[in-house]
């Protein structure tokens, strides 16, 4: 169960397979407000077909009219989670080659990846973190939880999303829960400090910074922003404050590499940034090829 859903395991009867169901939690479930907040996730999700992001394989409606989607049911733990086993390993030197920098690297590319498809589709997904990313059994990872992405341009490739979804800025389609100038939604260790602001027009560079600070903690151990409840967290995200780039643990030093592309990916202003999330992801896999980083 999170704030607004629940997700429960099932079984698809037709083809005997188990599936993962999610409904609104019943007291969200008259809110004219919450029901188009998860349809519009369940079609923003939906429209992304890529390995990395969860595939959804219908929407049905329960005994009360109110929507349930079924999902590609993964097995295995969050990022969060697979980041507390690493530090566990690191601290008693035995990290093993799953828990190893190049694979937790390898890992990152996957977002980058996914989160390249989605902004070439005029998505910004503006709640990256640990817990939003899940690590299967098998190593597939996936993004997850599209609750509030939002649609902010039309496509750059031909998928048919721009034309499919509404536009946060379209007056005609804009709810309640679409944010505006001054509005703050996400999560604030890992908002861009525009995010953090409540700017109007995010646009993928706020991804791009949400994705540097989760470069960070798969390298460090510990996150960027080390503020102990939401609101210094929240200052230190309008800021752009983050801790330097160090191991938590004593052990060699983070490759200067590896703290030049995390610096670029989370400058505070977002013309600094990366031009986009792919080319981020193809810095770092020059690092893990040995060659010069841009």
């Amino acid at each position: 169960k999170g704030a607004m859903g629940e997700v429960h395991l099932a079984q698809q009867r037709d083809l005997k397979r188990k599936v993962a169901v999610k409904r609104l939690r019943p007291q969200h479930a008259q809110s004219d407000r919450m029901l188009d907040r998860f349809l519009r996730e369940v079609q923003i999700t939906a429209q992304l077909d890529h390995p990395n992001i969860i595939p959804i394989y219908g929407v049905e409606y329960d005994a009360d009219d109110a929507p349930v989607a079924a999902m590609k049911l993964v097995q295995g733990r969050t990022l969060r989670e697979f980041l507390t086993r690493t530090l566990e390993l690191v601290e008693s030197d035995q990290v093993d080659p799953d828990h190893a920098l190049a694979r937790r690297l390898d890992l990152f590319l996957k977002l980058c990846d996914a989160l390249a498809y989605a902004h070439e589709r005029g998505i910004v997904h503006r709640d990256l973190k640990p817990d939003n990313v899940m690590i299967g059994d098998w190593g597939e990872v996936y993004v997850m939880d599209w609750g509030i992405a939002r649609a902010v341009r039309e496509p750059q490739s031909d998928s048919g999303l721009g034309a499919d979804m509404p536009r946060s800025d379209d007056a005609e389609h804009t709810s309640s829960f679409d944010t505006h100038d001054g509005a703050v939604i996400g999560t604030p260790r890992y908002m861009s400090p525009e995010q953090a602001r409540g700017d109007a027009g995010l646009d993928q560079r706020s991804d791009q910074y949400s994705l540097g600070l989760l470069l960070y903690e798969l390298i460090c151990l510990q996150p960027a922003n080390r503020a102990a409840n939401a609101a210094p967290a929240l200052r230190a995200a309008q800021n752009g404050d983050t801790a330097p780039c160090e191991n938590k643990i004593p052990g060699p030093a983070v490759p200067r590499e590896l703290r030049a592309i995390v610096k670029r990916a989370t400058r505070a202003e977002p013309s600094e940034r990366y031009a986009s999330v792919r080319e981020l992801g193809d810095d770092v896999r020059r690092y893990l090829d040995g060659d010069a980083v841009l």
